[in-house]
């Protein structure tokens, strides 16, 4: 599961749903790894359990303020170097990142689920003007 910010006790309501659903997931017993970009949560490990559930924070960038080269490519290296492991990619938000992302795993043949919020600035009505936003 990608997510852009995971800090330490998850406090907004994309990081809540995220964790809520990774630790619903590890409960039927799924495997399941979360990987970020750290943003607001620069002080947490770059490895870290949050209630059972694995996160893996890549390149100490504020990614939420643009595509976030170094989160992009770290993050995409750290895909591809697990891509035999990865069943799904589960993408919890619409962003730079994420159309990267899904174009990666689509080349690697991993099946993608983007979640797409319905907040502001990245919620539906505002990413219908943006270049590609109609086919997000």
């Amino acid at each position: 599961m990608v997510v852009p910010l995971y800090p330490p006790t998850p406090a907004g309501g994309l990081e809540r749903q995220a964790h809520l659903l990774a630790k619903t997931l590890l409960g039927m017993g799924h495997d399941v790894a979360v990987v970020s970009a750290d943003g607001a949560a620069w002080l947490a490990p770059v490895r870290d359990t949050v209630e059972g559930v694995h996160v893996s924070r890549h390149a100490r960038s504020l990614w939420y303020r643009g595509t976030g080269l170094r989160a992009t490519a770290s993050i995409a290296a750290w895909l591809i170097r697990r891509r035999s492991e990865v069943d799904v990619l589960h993408i919890h938000n619409i962003s730079r990142l994420g159309a990267w992302l899904v174009t990666l795993a689509r080349a690697l043949g991993i099946p993608t689920l983007l979640k797409v919020p319905n907040v502001n600035p990245l919620g539906i009505s505002n990413t219908l003007h943006l270049t590609g936003g109609r086919l997000w």
